[in-house]
């Protein structure tokens, strides 16, 4: 709601007495929220004066409270953990040291964003683990794969905040 607040205060002139109706969409860390709502100058009488001011309804609301960035970055993490056990036999895995685990979270979230725009990119931490360097190639298609059930959850939001909205 105050997004759809600020986004009205700053458009203003661009309203009329008919209703517009926007969405916001807020994916964040931890959350998913879509946002239905109308915004219309309506006429209001304070004393003997009367005033043409914006309106704001919020139509409709959708979330998730479970679908957020992190769970796609720790599935990332998990993935590169994985890719850095299977390189070399060692006497203990990489997910029982927090530190490196820690390491590996940060350069999941780097790749993530650079995956965004490219289709593959290099992951790679020097010290990673018992003094060892780690690189990978991760493919945006992999990473895809590895999310595709959280994927499927990203309109679910849009699509509830629709129906409580009854706009057709």
């Amino acid at each position: 709601a105050a997004v759809a607040l600020n986004y009205g205060v700053f458009r203003r002139k661009n309203f009329n007495t008919t209703a517009q109706y926007y969405m916001f969409y807020d994916m964040g860390a931890t959350s998913t929220v879509a946002t239905v709502v109308s915004y219309q100058m309506v006429k209001t009488k304070e004393g003997t004066r009367v005033e043409t001011n914006p309106q704001l309804t919020i139509k409709g609301v959708g979330y998730d409270r479970t679908l957020g960035g992190l769970e796609m970055t720790l599935r990332l993490r998990d993935h590169l953990a994985s890719v850095f056990n299977s390189q070399k036999k060692r006497a203990s895995k990489i997910e029982d040291n927090p530190r490196a685990m820690a390491k590996l979270l940060k350069e999941a979230e780097r790749v993530k964003k650079v995956l965004s725009a490219n289709s593959d990119h290099k992951a790679q931490v020097e010290g990673l683990f018992d003094g060892e360097d780690f690189a990978a190639r991760i493919k945006r298609d992999d990473y895809l794969e590895l999310c595709k059930d959280l994927l499927a959850r990203v309109t679910k939001p849009l699509e509830d905040a629709l129906k409580v909205s009854e706009i057709t």
